[in-house]
């Protein structure tokens, strides 16, 4: 292991440790002395320590990994590739606690924009999220295409739903790669633009394999001005992504008009094909 993975791989242990310890206070610490095996006094000290001073040190130890990690940015698909085993109960936590409106909001603009036994295609579907949704939600759809750069996360998604004969995944890099042969009636992507050089490159690559009059739906992070925003900003450097604009994502063809969540860190659009 070279010195930049052991270096990501402390930021991260430090970040997880560091939430833990801004949520849990006081019991995440007496947790943490309960284990520990060496250092009682100190562990014993520092369980003691007021909730206020606890949660600080949280604040500060995820502050000092998010520094470190600006100095070695973790690449796209080496995160995914990590995080493919743990991805699944950390994406129900995403659903559960945070955007929980605008997972709402995807919910039912799907139910309203898939034709029945329509062709659905889904651009980054990681271990098929989406897939699950759309199962959960019982829509008919007829068909379900699932792409991603991360052969890690498609082998997840293919374990996950094996036994879904009209699903399918294929591995390619959305930026590079043309898309599987349409038309398809729906395309869907969630929480992937962000990490695109070119957002409206991609939607106008996607509008070429969609039937006719048929829609797009988007969710992704959005340049906001509120607390969120500047912390997806910050984030985003050191993932190696970036929330995509306002006069970017406003000029995506064929859109509706944007719901904006948390701030305006999470945008919904639907596109349609030919408006």
């Amino acid at each position: 292991m070279n010195g930049k993975i052991l270096l990501r791989w402390l930021a991260l242990f430090a970040i997880a440790d560091g939430l833990l310890l801004l949520i849990g206070g006081r019991g995440y610490a007496r947790l943490c002395q309960m284990g520990a095996s060496f250092a009682r006094g100190l562990a014993d000290w520092f369980a003691a320590l007021p909730s206020w001073a606890l949660r600080l040190a949280g604040v500060a130890e995820i502050g000092f990994a998010l520094a470190l990690l600006r100095r070695v940015p973790i690449q796209v698909r080496e995160l995914y590739r990590a995080i493919a085993d743990i991805y699944d109960p950390a994406n129900f936590l995403w659903k559960r606690w945070l955007y929980v409106d605008a997972h709402a909001a995807l919910d039912r603009a799907l139910a309203e924009y898939l034709p029945p036994n329509g062709r659905v295609l889904d651009l980054g579907c990681g271990t098929g999220a989406n897939l699950e949704r759309l199962l959960s939600l019982g829509l008919p759809f007829g068909s379900y295409v699932g792409v991603d750069q991360s052969e890690e996360m498609l082998a997840r998604a293919r374990e996950r739903f094996a036994g879904v004969d009209r699903a399918s995944f294929q591995r390619l890099d959305l930026v590079t790669d043309p898309l599987p042969e349409g038309p398809f009636d729906l395309a869907v992507s969630t929480w992937v633009f962000s990490h695109l050089p070119d957002p409206l490159a991609m939607v106008e690559k996607t509008m070429g394999v969609l039937s006719e009059e048929d829609h797009v739906v988007l969710l992704f992070l959005a340049e906001s001005a509120s607390w969120q925003g500047r912390l997806i900003r910050s984030l985003g450097g050191i993932l190696s992504s970036r929330p995509v604009p306002e006069e970017i994502y406003l000029a995506f063809p064929g859109h509706f008009l944007p719901q904006r969540f948390s701030g305006g860190s999470a945008v919904l659009m639907v596109l349609k094909k030919g408006a």
